[in-house]
């Protein structure tokens, strides 16, 4: 019988081969840049408003503890989120970050800005909090039964 042309030839040994150089680390965007057409700010955490009836994570003590404490350590590693509304800074997004931030007596909170209006606001909220899988039932039944009662947006027009 002839010998078998159909197989593959045999493996060589691995050779070792230098990994490539890892890229340069971006530098940090300076507060005040333009990102995307969004503005970076430095803020006074305690300047920031939240609104009383809005869309929030499930608390977790232990896990608050440790932001805290990653922020003390560590620094601020992603921006929250605020709306420029007429002369108040209103917060949208990273509330439990701005609330570390004050209880650890950071003197800013850096923060990315969107222009809105009050409604824009309230439309951040539910697309944010209804969309994470860790918003407290709680709050969503409180913020839309208040919106609901206060404001006639139901449903529909969520």
């Amino acid at each position: 019988m002839p010998p078998r042309t159909d197989r593959r030839p045999p493996r060589r040994p691995a050779q070792h081969r230098e990994a490539p150089a890892a890229p340069a680390t971006p530098s940090a965007t300076p507060p005040g840049a333009q990102v995307a057409g969004l503005q970076l700010v430095e803020l006074d955490p305690k300047t920031i408003l939240w609104d009383e009836h809005r869309i929030i994570s499930r608390y977790n003590a232990d896990a608050s503890q440790g932001l805290r404490q990653s922020m003390a350590d560590d620094g601020q590693q992603d921006p929250i989120v605020v709306y420029k509304v007429g002369d108040t800074w209103r917060g949208a997004g990273g509330q439990h970050r701005c609330l570390a931030a004050i209880e650890n007596g950071a003197p800013t909170i850096t923060a990315v800005v969107r222009q809105g209006s009050e409604e824009d606001v309230r439309r951040a909220n539910y697309v944010t909090g209804l969309h994470q899988e860790k918003a407290d039932p709680l709050s969503v039944a409180e913020t839309l039964w208040h919106d609901y009662n206060t404001m006639g947006i139901d449903l529909g027009t969520i």
